[in-house]
């Protein structure tokens, strides 16, 4: 038994499941387990290095973002992960040459003290979403 893609993932759901009066789920079902490896799982197939850009040092972090491995300043100096309020309690409103700490809000990354600089973010990404439209992705591969 091969998965090459999502409609075959869907049959061979249909097929091991033995119930075809909840086919119609399957599509959801799918979507449930993504969420659930996006949670959990951290392989080396889902880490995804970005440039980016800081605005009066808050950036927006990109769509697929899950988690952080590494931050580094324009220079290549990597920075730490630190609690928004000590960020906030250390840094205020201060800007300097380059960032030494860095807290995620939501989507956006905060690095203190303020800069326009770019980082450099080495992160897990999402595990690309299997549709229709886009029938294969790496992990099914």
């Amino acid at each position: 038994m091969t998965i090459s893609d999502y409609a075959s993932l869907l049959v061979d759901a249909g097929e091991y499941s033995g119930r075809e009066d909840i086919a119609h789920n399957f599509p959801r079902f799918l979507g449930l387990a993504e969420l659930k490896l996006n949670r959990g799982l951290r392989v080396a197939d889902m880490e995804v290095t970005d440039e980016i850009a800081l605005i009066d040092g808050d950036g927006t972090l990109p769509a697929d973002f899950l988690e952080a491995r590494e931050v580094k300043t324009a220079a290549g100096i990597p920075i730490r992960a630190i609690s928004l309020q000590q960020l906030t309690n250390s840094y205020m409103d201060r800007s300097g040459t380059a960032p030494i700490g860095y807290a995620i809000v939501g989507s956006t990354i905060k690095a203190r003290p303020i800069s326009d600089q770019d980082l450099t973010v080495t992160y897990y990404g999402r595990i690309p979403a299997l549709t229709p439209s886009n029938p294969t992705n790496w992990l099914l591969e």
